[in-house]
């Protein structure tokens, strides 16, 4: 995250830095709050508290979101839900900012809902459906930093950033046998993202003043076919192993609004730039994904830990409009001058990730199950080309407890801790301050609930 409030207030610093070549200035985005992490939310009645543990095990309902294959093991309905719950984040930063360094957020999480249909409803060789819907990603940040580097200087930034991953996915899976189980899944994927924030600054030396103002508000969208094969299999009475493929994305829908406005003053001379582009490209892909999950079971415990692999992305185009930049330029006493600049486009790349989770399992009778889980979840954002997104690693630890009651109704309560961390300097460019090491820490508490009914 912190990059974004570098490459704004770098912005800033540069349009409020007493620079005379106005007509060249260069049309820059300041980079937003968003992260784009994958391996975060994790629905289900047992699988939040288990940190997504479960590739190998998994055999309700919640194997549309997992694995396909564990829906083969299901004889009966299943149908659970994560229900409302919430998650509270804390951005601090350690930095030599005067205002606003540290806030908060309280938001909701994202639901989740699927269903196993068993054979009672179908029963065709071993073959079993299930339909669901969950949020693979969801983020909401805001952020207002403001500060004094010089005497007569200040700058500041402010940006509120979304993203939000939904994902409908519909599957099968196939005991080809009592220990070996095949599966496989059809999944869209929707992507939205928004950011809408102003950089700001002023400069005066006693006998001149400059001062700017710029505005960015941005929307973009993608709809993604992609597709799943999965196995499962229990060679052993003490052991699963877990297999998922994903396919990259097929685009079928993307675009993106795009409007920016800048304002820089003067005694000397006056500028005003404008984009308005409601038609713009936006193109965020998606990469294979290959999860392997391996699980021993003992007494009344069970233990799993699934590895995750994405590899790296070539570099693309993430956002370009074909709407010039309009700069308007009047000096005192003269007439409007009016010139057009291109929008350079913003290229992205994702880099080769590996993250991971573990999970435990622990029955303590016939109605009561604690659980336990860790993960690690590094950012895809690649450092060598980073378009919209912020570059952040994140930890966390999962636990709870769930209850099995009686008539096939089961419910969970869960709580999470999470912690990530960005390092970058702050670059005041144009203006005579020395770089600004800055370090944002993230602490995020989640608490969620969850049911599921087996009919």
């Amino acid at each position: 995250m912190v990059r974004g409030w570098k490459l704004g207030w770098v912005l800033v610093a540069w349009a409020a830095g007493l620079h005379p070549a106005w007509a060249q200035q260069q049309f820059v985005v300041p980079q937003s709050l968003t992260v784009s992490n994958r391996d975060r939310i994790f629905p289900g009645l047992y699988e939040f508290s288990e940190a997504g543990a479960v590739v190998a095990r998994v055999r309700d309902s919640s194997a549309i979101w997992y694995n396909p294959a564990g829906l083969a093991a299901s004889d009966r309905t299943t149908f659970s839900a994560s229900s409302t719950g919430y998650q509270l984040t804390i951005l601090g930063s350690t930095n030599h900012l005067d205002e606003t360094s540290r806030t908060a957020s309280f938001q909701g999480i994202p639901n989740a809902a699927g269903i196993a249909f068993g054979k009672e409803v179908f029963d065709w060789k071993g073959m079993r459906l299930g339909v669901g819907i969950y949020n693979q990603a969801s983020w909401d940040q805001s952020v207002h930093l403001q500060d004094n580097p010089s005497p007569g200087t200040r700058v500041s930034y402010a940006m509120h950033s979304t993203f939000d991953e939904l994902v409908f996915t519909g599957g099968f899976g196939w005991a080809a046998t009592r220990w070996l189980r095949f599966g496989g899944a059809l999944l869209l994927d929707y992507t939205d993202t928004s950011n809408v924030g102003e950089t700001s600054g002023d400069t005066q030396d006693g006998r001149n003043l400059q001062t700017v103002i710029q505005t960015i508000d941005f929307s973009g969208n993608t709809l993604h076919l992609l597709a799943t094969g999965s196995l499962q299999t229990d060679p052993f009475p003490f052991l699963s192993l877990g297999l998922v493929v994903r396919t990259p994305g097929m685009a079928i829908l993307r675009g993106a609004n795009v409007r920016y406005e800048s304002q820089i003053a003067t005694l000397a001379q006056h500028q005003l730039a404008l984009l308005n582009d409601g038609s713009a490209e936006f193109d965020l892909r998606k990469t294979w994904k290959f999860t392997l999950g391996i699980a021993i079971k003992f007494w009344k415990l069970q233990l799993e830990g699934d590895l995750r692999w994405y590899p790296a992305s070539s570099t693309y185009t993430l956002l370009a409009t074909q709407q010039p930049v309009v700069v308007t330029t009047q000096l005192p006493g003269e007439g409007t001058v009016v010139t057009q600049q291109q929008f350079a486009s913003i290229p992205f790349a994702t880099r080769q990730v590996w993250s991971g989770s573990l999970g435990m399992r622990l029955r303590l009778s016939k109605l009561v199950t604690i659980h336990g889980g860790l993960y690690v979840d590094p950012s895809p954002v690649s450092a060598g080309v980073n378009g919209l997104f912020q570059k952040a690693d994140f930890v966390g630890l999962r636990g709870g407890i769930s209850f099995t009651g009686f008539q096939g109704l089961s419910g969970s309560i869960s709580l999470g801790y999470e912690r990530g961390s960005a390092d970058t300097t702050l670059a005041i460019g144009g203006l005579n301050v020395a770089p600004l090491p800055v370090e944002v820490g993230f602490t995020i508490l989640n608490l969620s609930f969850a049911i599921s009914y087996k009919f």
